[in-house]
């Protein structure tokens, strides 16, 4: 008897991209795989049984494949961007990153400019950030101290403190 024919590395590549463009993933993945091959794991898979997945979630999901490329036909997904120009770190900041920095500022409670100004002084030991990667490491910055549930008041910090009368 013949040992079964090996999956490809081309079809690894279809069937990551179309669980990917059918928003399956772990366990979710799994199941869809179970139930159209038998088989729970890829590493479980030969060639037919991966052939035989790649035509039923394209059906599924109505997503046609045309060699290495792939069409939404009714996706789930709904619509698709273009795809922003690839910047390098030195280009300026662009317009996005000014946008998520300001809602992420907002989000943890960095309402004035001296707060602001001192989370990017911090980050990148400029008052302000003006190329791409400087704004990405502030906009990381910032995601972090979200993630930690850090939140900035009005109130000066300690020291600070000025006499009002």
């Amino acid at each position: 008897m013949k040992p079964p024919r090996e999956k490809t590395p081309a079809q690894n590549r279809t069937l990551n991209w179309l669980l990917n463009e059918a928003g399956l993933f772990d366990d979710h993945a799994r199941d869809c795989l179970q139930s159209v091959c038998g088989k729970r794991y890829r590493r479980d898979m030969d060639f037919s049984d991966y052939q035989r997945a790649i035509d039923a979630i394209s059906r599924m999901y109505g997503i046609r494949i045309k060699g290495s490329k792939g069409r939404i036909i009714e996706g789930r997904q709904g619509q698709r961007h273009e795809p922003l120009p690839k910047l390098r770190k030195s280009d300026p900041m662009t317009g996005l990153q000014r946008e998520k920095m300001f809602e992420l500022y907002h989000e943890i409670g960095a309402v004035n400019v001296r707060q602001q100004r001192g989370i990017s002084e911090k980050a990148v030991g400029k008052p302000w950030p003006f190329t791409v990667g400087e704004a990405q490491k502030v906009i990381e910055a910032l995601k972090n101290m979200k993630d930690r549930g850090y939140r900035m008041d009005d109130a000066p910090a300690p020291g600070l403190e000025e006499e009002r009368t």
